[in-house]
């Protein structure tokens, strides 16, 4: 809830300062802030489609019978 309430409020005023600059500045700037947003949650996108498969991690060592 915190990232996005960071971005809310950093992204128009980032705007703001690079806009003068020219209006592709600040579509790059949102393709950069896009790309890092990917590349921050692939990590959290992974662990959840491992559990949706099924999958299980092994236990290693051995089980009490």
């Amino acid at each position: 809830a915190g990232t996005g309430s960071i971005g809310a409020a950093v992204g128009p005023l980032l705007a703001g300062l690079i806009s003068p600059t020219g209006w592709n500045n600040v579509f790059y700037m949102l393709i950069a802030a896009d790309v890092l947003a990917c590349l921050l949650l692939s990590r959290l996108v992974y662990k959840e489609v491992r559990g949706w498969c099924g999958y299980t991690t092994r236990q290693r060592g051995f089980k009490e019978i």
